[in-house]
């Protein structure tokens, strides 16, 4: 297949290669020190890490706590992330799952390492199996199947930052499977810690060394399965109840996913993931020696399994590095072209992004550049257009470049390039039905004037998707856009 790319008069040819690559996990070739000097702290950084330790299973039976991880294709664009470090309370190589599979339908991620494991760490475990930090992370409960990957650092700056994404099968899975479980707001409270210590770091959260835990949300939650959900209590043990997540998350609020929680992420076997968080603290002094510990671990019982990835080359202490903040990028399919749409949270000595287009999500070709606002601390939103030949599925590659020349991914995201075809709608009494080649997640209904009169969403893997209307909508016309997950479409809908 041959794909003409067209932008401001830009022309590129690209050949096609079919692909079936998701998540891949490598747990041999990388040591703690290497995983952490060169994929989590990136070379040339500034930052110097030394003496970087992990404690968990590395290699029982086969099975390992601790890896590599990249990305492509659909999980690239729904996880955010191309590489990086993964830590699992189970067997990391559990993780990758077949593309367009609910996790949800299949048996669950579930390694329970027993008592005495080489390497496990548990509550109940001698002291050579135990950790104080994760039993103050966990308590009340007990703690069972820790992994913690730790390091020296010394920050060229007063600042450090990185980026992260939890996952867990503990969570939800909606899929009404004889596998469903939900685990939300019971004592199986799965939780993971970025515990930071040394010069000038007063914690008094009851960590050794006084450390602090800088994996928190805005209101300063800490991150598990009761703090960040969507917004449904378990009915699957571990004595379920509301009160549970709203201790754990004053803001959570019952039928209402928590603003950081994304989902499943497709190409994955965890139920459900948050959306990318970022862990950061200020205050630190340049050239003092500092301490952090990453750490993951069940609450309660071994089984069902949690995930942390941390994203390569984002562990940073230099300001300078990571030019711009990505808030988003969505891509809206028309009838001859993709609508592309990215915002940043802030900007710092930003050049210019490109966007590049694929038909294997791993071959990209340079489509068009746009010129960036340089430097800025509020949000900013651009826009382009790129017209389509109705491909089956066009992947789309974000990157900026700095004002010297570095190039850096943000983001990729997928889009189907057929819209006619790819949802189908009709009105039956009050409802709305809808019809999806890829699985509906989104609906939202606008007048013509753009106010929003309708949304609707799903976590389930549905095809299908019927949508009570409500009294506000009269006569009139509407647009509705619909999130699936190969993109954005938006239609007409006329409603007499």
């Amino acid at each position: 297949m041959i794909l003409k790319w067209v932008s401001l008069g830009i022309a590129l040819i690209a050949t096609s290669t079919p692909v079936n690559a998701q998540i891949t996990i490598d747990n041999t070739t990388y040591n703690a020190n290497t995983l952490v000097d060169g994929v989590l702290v990136p070379t040339g950084s500034g930052t110097t890490v030394s003496n970087a330790q992990f404690r968990g299973c590395l290699n029982v039976s086969g099975r390992y706590q601790m890896g590599y991880f990249s990305t492509a294709t659909t999980t690239q664009a729904a996880m955010g992330f191309t590489e990086g470090v993964v830590l699992s309370t189970g067997n990391t190589s559990d993780i990758p799952l077949s593309l367009g599979t609910n996790p949800g339908s299949v048996a669950q991620m579930s390694r329970n390492y027993t008592s005495g494991s080489a390497g496990e760490l548990r509550s109940s475990n001698g002291a050579a199996g135990q950790d104080a930090d994760i039993d103050n992370l966990i308590a009340p409960e007990n703690y069972y199947n820790g992994a913690v990957l730790e390091f020296d650092f010394v920050p060229v700056s007063t600042d450090v930052s990185f980026r992260y994404m939890f996952g867990s099968e503990e969570y939800n899975d909606q899929s009404g499977s004889a596998f469903a479980i939900n685990y939300n707001c019971s004592s199986y409270n799965d939780k993971f810690a970025f515990l930071i210590s040394g010069p000038g770091i007063t914690g008094g959260q009851g960590y050794q060394n006084d450390a602090i835990n800088i994996a928190r949300l805005t209101n300063n939650a800490e991150v598990g399965i009761n703090s960040v959900n969507d917004g449904v209590v378990g009915s699957s043990g571990g004595a379920p109840n509301a009160a549970n997540c709203i201790a754990a998350n004053g803001a959570w609020t019952a039928s209402t996913p928590t603003p950081e929680f994304l989902g499943f992420v497709d190409g994955t076997e965890l139920n459900g993931n948050t959306q990318i968080l970022t862990a950061s603290y200020s205050g630190l002094v340049p050239g003092q020696t500092y301490h952090i510990r990453l750490m993951i671990a069940d609450a309660d019982d071994g089984a069902y399994d949690s995930v942390v990835y941390l994203e390569a080359a984002s562990f940073t202490t230099d300001p300078n590095t990571l030019p711009v903040e990505l808030k988003s990028l969505q891509v809206e399919c028309q009838m001859d072209e993709h609508q592309l749409e990215w915002t940043t949270l802030s900007e710092r000595n930003n050049d210019h992004f490109v966007i590049a287009a694929s038909l294997d999500g791993k071959h990209f070709e340079d489509v068009i550049e746009i010129p960036a606002i340089g430097n800025s601390q509020q949000e900013f939103t651009y826009k382009t257009s790129i017209p389509h030949h109705n491909e089956d599925v066009v992947y789309y590659r974000l990157s900026q470049v700095d004002t010297d020349g570095t190039t850096k991914v943000l983001r990729v995201q997928s889009a189907q390039s057929n819209c006619d075809q790819e949802i189908n709608m009709m009105i039956q009494g009050n409802q709305l039905q809808i019809e999806s080649e890829s699985a509906v997640q989104e609906v939202t209904v606008y007048t013509h004037t753009g106010q929003q009169v309708l949304f609707w969403s799903s976590q389930k893997v549905q095809h299908q998707a019927t949508i009570e209307l409500g009294a506000e909508l009269k006569e009139g016309h509407y647009l509705v856009r619909v999130t699936t997950k190969e993109g954005i479409v938006t239609k007409s809908l006329v409603i007499q």
